[in-house]
């Protein structure tokens, strides 16, 4: 069975700045919750949690990303599982698109 896990939230999760022939990819995973409860996916600057059945999709960075001067995008710290986002705070990590200065949210 397959579900499409964003068709109900407003924004894209693929990278529309890729300029080639094939179908543009997706930003990506941070992983999966515990007890596999939920997904985190990237779009451009934001984390979003998904049910694995496509219900009540949630951006978990409440918009901090697309808030940031010259628009920063927030990326999960790798080094640990993706927990329980509504338990515990992510570690982000992020780089400015135009500064390039580097951070990190939690």
């Amino acid at each position: 069975m397959k579900t499409n896990l964003t068709a109900s939230s407003a924004c894209g999760f693929d990278d529309e700045s890729s300029d080639t022939p094939e179908p543009a990819r997706a930003y990506g995973s941070a992983g999966w919750t515990s007890g596999d409860r939920s997904v985190l996916l990237y779009d451009k600057y934001d984390i979003w949690e998904a049910r694995p059945d496509g219900t009540d999709a949630r951006m978990v960075t409440g918009g901090a990303g697309r808030k940031a001067p010259n628009r920063v995008p927030l990326r999960a710290d790798r080094s640990r599982r993706a927990d329980d986002s509504r338990r515990q705070p992510l570690l982000l990590s992020a780089v400015n698109d135009v500064t390039k200065a580097t951070g990190y949210y939690a």
